[in-house]
């Protein structure tokens, strides 16, 4: 029995065919509008009845995608004629993953107790990207929890700077100090 296709590999596929013709923006921007499109139920729903024709899924999927790269727009005729078009949404995170690495670049969210300033944000970005050696792309969030600073995670890594990982730390010293 053949396997399945992988989220990692339709990605995959997408990207080298993006990259060889210089449309690597233009394919994010496109599976991002399939990924919006399918947050319509109606539309989720129709593809994956199986009692509908595929030749209507494809119709309506030209519709619903109207511009969108006709390279994309088959990708997503071949998700939805395997049942697979639920793997869409880890096919972008995996494109994007693939992109940011390619253009040498890193994502990273920072969570503050309250909404950053554009300056603040400016700076951290910048010490970011001082620290890895790469573009940065920020994205900020606020969380009632931290209770003052911020915590970042870049990739798989956290920065705690917050007063609570701070307080933690101390308390961690201090009871290894009496231990």
């Amino acid at each position: 029995m053949a396997r399945r296709p992988t989220a990692k590999r339709y990605a995959l596929a997408a990207f080298q065919i993006a990259r060889e013709s210089g449309q690597l923006e233009s394919w994010a921007k496109d599976l991002g509008a399939a990924q919006q499109a399918l947050q319509n139920p109606a539309l989720r729903a129709y593809l994956e009845l199986p009692k509908i024709r595929i030749e209507h899924k494809i119709e309506t999927l030209r519709t619903a995608l109207a511009g969108v790269n006709p390279l994309a727009l088959n990708l997503m005729s071949l998700l939805t004629s395997r049942a697979s078009v639920g793997l869409l949404p880890r096919i972008v995170d995996e494109y994007q993953r693939l992109m940011d690495a390619h253009l040498n670049r890193e994502r990273a969210e920072v969570a503050t107790a309250i909404p950053l300033e554009q300056e603040q944000s400016n700076r951290f970005t910048q010490q970011l990207r001082q620290f890895l050696g790469k573009d940065v792309i920020l994205t900020s969030r606020v969380d009632p929890e931290v209770l003052g600073g911020l915590v970042a995670r870049v990739g798989d890594r956290i920065i705690d700077g917050s007063a609570r990982g701070r307080l933690m730390a101390l308390r961690k010293s201090l009871s290894e100090a009496r231990g």
